[in-house]
């Protein structure tokens, strides 16, 4: 049956007919009638008919449990029948009200009229779907702007200590994303501490840092900065828009040196909660000189990475949760003249890798687009059948060579596709020319990445690439 709107004037009415009359006859009959006119102790109910006064100005002393207090007038005999009679007529109103309301109003609608208190104890209390209306309810409310700040504040610490942030557990469970939605609205609407503002942004995104474990003495050290979403993308339970992750430029400290790791143009990264599941960031190098003390020998060398955290509502919105993080990461250098990097070789493995590479520069549009002077597409690889790092070139008709993007891949059961191109192609270069890609093992390429430490070695060329004009 569809929700009826508008105000229950029929359950106002039968409460106020049946629950109060039900409850004052409960308290009558519990209250009983008075038998006669004796003192009687309040405390333990014996009768002081006859106990003689100890002290002209106080009260008499009770000889049963010692009490002096203004004894109460009458002895009394409770009625069973009245109490039994009240509770029945209560409880058939509650029930009458709950048959009537139950095919009329839905969780949702009640949820509306509700009081606070009663919502808070159905979101810790109440089973999923009971705890998945309150919370939604009392994250209306806090959009709304009916809450006093007390009230917030108290809901602040209720999100930080049964959600996610509390519970780990709870993350990409139903009842942990209301609490997340509830403590997202709170911070939007200005409350919460530093502290618990701090907790609820950990609770959202996980970070942490890669390096790559060995490097030959002086080459710079690759570093990737890596995050992984906690739940569900962000625009899940915001309603609408979505919250940006910042992560602003960290501190490198190599034991009493400090510098700053450079990792963008404008020296942060950001991504939305909405992108997806597990994530990264374009990797970044330490390099002798600014980042690295020099003269660093071969062994292992620890250093501190000190990161800063912040959560923002939207892309350059304002700031709701900032915090700190230092991680302790290390890599080893070995001789110059050693290279971490292997080459191994497969015929079947560099056939398969071979045939599953394609170019297109749209959807089902092979070739390559040339546009403002620019040669580019994409390189699609159907599958990943083991790690690879190429240099790839375009040799054009006339002979000259190109160098564009390098390519590195892991190994990976299912398709990947990367951005190529070249900035400074031959002038003479036409819609309708061809080129060829070569493709070349590269352990100079493979140097630049965190995680791969051998390659395939089977080098190959995609022949007559067609160059299509810009659409």
């Amino acid at each position: 049956m569809s929700a009826t709107p508008g105000f229950p004037w029929f359950a106002v009415w039968v409460l106020a007919l049946g629950l109060l009359p039900g409850l004052l006859l409960a308290v009558a009959g519990w209250r009983g009638r008075r038998l006669d006119d004796h003192p009687v102790c309040r405390d333990c109910l014996f009768d002081l008919f006859g106990t003689p006064r100890d002290h002209p100005e106080k009260p008499v002393k009770c000889p049963e449990c010692g009490t002096r207090r203004e004894p109460r007038v009458g002895n009394r005999r409770r009625s069973w029948r009245l109490v039994s009679a009240g509770v029945l007529i209560g409880v058939a109103s509650i029930a009458a009200v709950a048959v009537w309301g139950s095919g009329r109003y839905t969780a949702t609608q009640l949820a509306t009229v509700k009081p606070v208190w009663l919502l808070k104890w159905e979101a810790v209390y109440a089973g999923d779907a009971g705890a998945s209306v309150a919370l939604n309810e009392l994250t209306d409310r806090v959009k709304q702007g009916v809450f006093m700040t007390a009230t917030a504040d108290g809901l602040v610490t209720l999100a930080v200590s049964r959600g996610p942030a509390g519970d780990p557990a709870l993350v990409s469970v139903p009842r942990g994303n209301d609490w997340d939605k509830l403590a997202v609205a709170l911070m939007r609407a200005g409350h919460g501490t530093d502290d618990q503002r701090a907790a609820l942004g950990r609770s959202l995104v996980e970070t942490w840092t890669e390096v790559r474990p060995t490097v030959r003495v002086g080459d710079p050290v690759p570093i990737r900065l890596r995050r992984r979403n906690l739940g569900p993308p962000m625009n899940h339970f915001t309603g609408s828009g979505s919250l940006y992750f910042r992560y602003d430029q960290p501190v490198l400290t190599f034991g009493e040196d400090t510098s700053f790791l450079g990792i963008s143009g404008s020296g942060s990264l950001s991504g939305t909660r909405g992108s997806g599941g597990d994530g990264g960031w374009s990797g970044t190098t330490i390099r002798p000189g600014p980042d690295m003390p020099r003269g660093l020998g071969v062994g292992e060398h620890r250093f501190e990475i000190e990161r800063s955290f912040a959560l923002t509502d939207g892309r350059g919105g304002p700031v709701l949760a900032e915090w700190q993080q230092t991680e302790t990461v290390s890599f080893t250098y070995v001789p110059a003249e050693g290279d971490p990097i292997r080459l191994f070789r497969d015929p079947s493995l560099g056939t398969a890798i071979e045939q599953a590479v394609t170019v297109r520069h749209r959807v089902q549009s092979p070739g390559l687009v040339l546009e403002d002077g620019q040669l580019r597409g994409m390189i699609d690889f159907d599958r990943v059948y083991a790690d690879v790092a190429y240099r790839v070139e375009a040799v054009f008709a006339d002979g000259q060579r190109r160098h564009g993007g390098d390519i590195t891949l892991r190994k990976k059961p299912h398709g990947h596709s990367v951005g190529w191109g070249i900035n400074d192609p031959p002038p003479t270069l036409a819609a309708g020319d061809a080129v060829d890609l070569v493709f070349t093992p590269s352990r100079d390429a493979a140097r630049d990445t965190v995680d791969i430490t051998q390659i395939l070695d089977h080098a190959f060329v995609i022949r007559g690439v067609r160059v299509e004009a810009a659409p």
